[in-house]
């Protein structure tokens, strides 16, 4: 009998759904920051998004911890239906924008057939959901938006997926594993060349 490294432990469910749960309660209290911060932004809204990124972290951080096909999408799902269900103002939209975000993420993990979790993949992971998510947001709420706007928007949706999003995970993920919380995860397991 060979070890898949690929199946899944009950571990690997726990993680994967307690993360999730505990971001979607966090993206309720960020959602509000969000509106919050909004007159802060007012000299030029588009800039906004340069905190955006937040709401992408469960796709990487999950990812990076449990290193298994689809757990961050899964993750991010999670976090996305959580956040829903305690009151979301975006209602089920945020489940759909969870799963936009969680694929984009995934899409990195998978080009690399799940095999490589360095600071370059992580960063292109959170890249990717951002720009997901950023595609999604086109077509749901900014369909009429002048295309410099958009593209200023992209912009800022990018640069945090790739900071707050890849390079925040990177760094919440190895906090954690100092803890030694995430003992017996593929994370812990591996030796850093980075």
């Amino acid at each position: 009998m060979t070890d898949n490294k690929y199946a899944w432990r009950t571990r690997d469910i726990m993680m994967v759904a307690t993360i999730g749960v505990i971001f979607g309660i966090l993206f309720y209290f960020w959602n509000i920051l969000w509106d919050a911060l909004k007159p802060l932004f007012l000299f030029f809204p588009p800039a906004r998004h340069i905190i955006y990124g937040f709401w992408l972290i469960p796709a990487v951080l999950v990812s990076y911890i449990v290193r298994k096909p689809g757990a961050g999408l899964i993750s991010e799902l999670i976090a996305a239906i959580a956040s829903a269900l305690i009151g979301a103002k975006w209602g089920i939209d945020t489940v759909i924008s969870g799963l936009v975000q969680g694929i984009g993420a995934e899409l990195i993990f998978g080009l690399t057939l799940w095999k490589n979790y360095k600071i370059p993949v992580l960063i292109l992971a959170g890249a990717a959901s951002a720009f997901a998510a950023w595609v999604h947001d086109w077509i749901m709420w900014y369909g009429g938006t002048e295309p410099h706007i958009l593209v200023t928007m992209l912009v800022f949706i990018i640069i945090s997926g790739i900071f707050l999003t890849g390079l925040g995970s990177k760094y919440l993920g190895d906090a954690l594993k100092a803890t030694g919380v995430l003992s017996g995860f593929p994370i812990v397991k591996e030796k850093s060349k980075e």
